[in-house]
């Protein structure tokens, strides 16, 4: 019987672990090439802040999305609302950083003020990964280095 207890929670706890990592080397999105650590982490912020809304693909269909007045943005259409530009052209990641760390207070998305600089990095390199767009044209900051954060 305690065998078969240890076995229970060595399962469990094998379950409850890291996933297996999404990225196994850098991906160039928006024309910059941005290191799998930098991703992984940033998959793992949007697990945890943004998916509930969002949807685990990005899609607008997170579990609490049903309990909005607004829909959360669809974030793999790759058309992004009040940026500069237009919503055809790809927002910089100064414009990303700035809606996450402000929210959209009118339309039912919290400030996240509170997350520090190498997450706020990170997811919003990720966020990238959602949309094909970011894969087949360069954004803004093209040419530029990514951030290096990875894990701590």
């Amino acid at each position: 019987m305690r065998h078969a207890a240890v076995l229970v929670v060595w399962t469990w706890a094998s379950a409850c672990g890291d996933p297996a990592p999404r990225f196994s080397g850098p991906v160039v999105l928006g024309g910059r090439s941005v290191p799998a650590a930098t991703l992984e982490r940033g998959a793992k912020v949007y697990a945890l802040r943004c998916a509930s809304c969002h949807g685990p693909r990005g899609d607008g269909r997170g579990p609490s999305a049903r309990t909005l007045a607004y829909p959360p943005a669809d974030l793999t259409a790759g058309r992004y609302l009040r940026t500069t530009g237009g919503a055809d052209r790809l927002p910089s990641d100064e414009e990303l950083r700035a809606r996450i760390l402000r929210g959209i207070v009118d339309r039912g998305m919290p400030s996240f003020r509170y997350l520090p600089e190498d997450d706020l990095d990170a997811v919003v390199q990720f966020l990238k990964t959602l949309a094909p767009v970011w894969r087949q044209r360069p954004g803004p900051d093209a040419g530029t280095p990514s951030s290096p954060a990875g894990p701590k």
